[in-house]
């Protein structure tokens, strides 16, 4: 009986059992990969890839963009050539609260007014200026996310 209904069974089934889990890693690991960027220079040789919620901040400096990012515990600094405008179509995830500024909501700590002007405090003691064209976006999308 052993032989005849046992081990054929385990022979039949053993390698779907083995191939599907094979199948699911492959696909998990996609999955997880999923969640990095690669932030793209004009250069050949430009660029950073790095988890989303490692993006803290990125700041417009003429022709080129400050990545601010989490490195372990560390934060990190990159100069990239390209626009800020070309980074906010890219990355919808991202927030504009300043012509030159784009932030990640998840460091939000939180908001600070001085003599009049409104500046969001991120992790690591970023602090991040918001105009009043994106005040009311930013207060409603940051309010979203926190929640």
């Amino acid at each position: 009986m052993l032989k005849t209904i046992y081990f054929p069974a385990i022979i039949t089934i053993l390698p779907i059992i083995i191939i599907s889990r094979f199948a699911f890693g492959k696909y998990r690991e996609k999955k997880i990969e999923d969640h990095k960027i690669e932030i793209k220079g004009e250069g050949n040789y430009e660029g950073l890839r790095l988890q989303l919620n490692d993006v803290v901040s990125i700041q417009s400096s003429d022709n080129y963009i400050e990545v601010l990012y989490i490195v372990g515990k560390d934060l990190k600094k990159t100069l990239i050539r390209n626009k800020l405008s070309v980074i906010d179509d890219e990355f919808p995830e991202l927030l504009r609260t300043h012509r030159s500024h784009l932030v990640n909501p998840f460091h939000f700590l939180q908001w600070k007014t001085e003599n009049g002007k409104h500046f969001l405090i991120l992790n690591h003691n970023v602090e991040v200026p918001i105009s009043k064209t994106y005040l009311n976006h930013i207060k409603a999308s940051i309010h979203s996310t926190t929640n």
